[in-house]
């Protein structure tokens, strides 16, 4: 495995590359290397920052998994099944990261990186690839809108946590709604981070009509404790 540091990368935006000062260098180099390897596999061209979209994804069900934020995916079964070499790739990555951080991730994760993979694979759009982009369009400015007056900030739209939000709705857009709603498990869970942070789970609970109105479908606790994990990194923690 080549080290991060000695590979070339083309066509990088700003903000991914301020994020290579703030993740592990063994995350970076275990990244790149899964995507290097699916692109030799698979043949398909990928998104030039797809290595820092992964590394971040990875360092984040890291970080989850420290805390005990141990979230699943409910389409497990047709993350499997309809990208089987993704995921693959992706339990191969588990088994990496294991050997590299000595951190046993939840197979469940396989489900994240596989459709992280996926997501950053270069190609045309069709209709629904279209439909995809205007409804993350809509619900990612209704977030910042929402944001912003709320807290009476300006959200840097060059950062790497507007970016991380940008990629979390579009993954949410892709995934919500396509398998018959499953029972969430996470009440518990959502219930304890809404009281540790009120004042994002109150803009997530503003934010989720716009959610649901675009995708016909009710947003599930998980779907708002991820969001709200995600408006925490926008804010400082005076403002959670």
């Amino acid at each position: 495995m080549r080290s991060f540091a000695q590979r070339t990368f083309y066509d990088i935006e700003p903000q991914f590359i301020d994020l290579v000062q703030e993740l592990p260098p063994a995350i970076a180099e275990l990244a790149a290397h899964v995507i290097d390897i699916y692109s030799s596999v698979s043949g398909h061209q990928m998104n030039p920052n797809a290595a820092f979209i992964l590394a971040d994804h990875i360092s984040f069900a890291i970080e989850r998994t420290k805390k005990g934020l141990k979230l699943g995916f409910p389409l497990n079964f047709d993350v499997a099944h309809q990208f089987p070499l993704e995921y693959k790739i992706a339990l191969y990555a588990l088994d990496e990261i294991y050997r590299h951080r000595n951190v046993r991730l939840p197979e469940r994760e396989a489900d994240g990186i596989a459709v992280c993979i996926v997501n950053n694979v270069l190609g045309d759009p069709d209709a629904a690839q279209n439909e995809i982009a205007q409804n993350s369009e809509h619900i990612l400015n209704a977030a910042i809108s929402i944001i912003e007056k709320r807290f009476h900030i300006k959200v840097d739209r060059q950062s790497f946590d507007y970016a991380r939000l940008a990629a979390h709705i579009q993954y949410l857009c892709e995934r919500i709604g396509q398998t018959e709603s499953v029972p969430s498990g996470y009440s518990g869970m959502y219930a304890e981070i809404c009281q540790q942070y009120p004042a994002s789970a109150s803009a997530v609970d503003e934010l989720a009509p716009y959610i649901e109105d675009a995708l016909g479908c009710a947003l599930k606790d998980e779907e708002r404790l991820y969001l709200i994990l995600h408006f925490n990194r926008i804010l400082s923690p005076e403002q959670r």
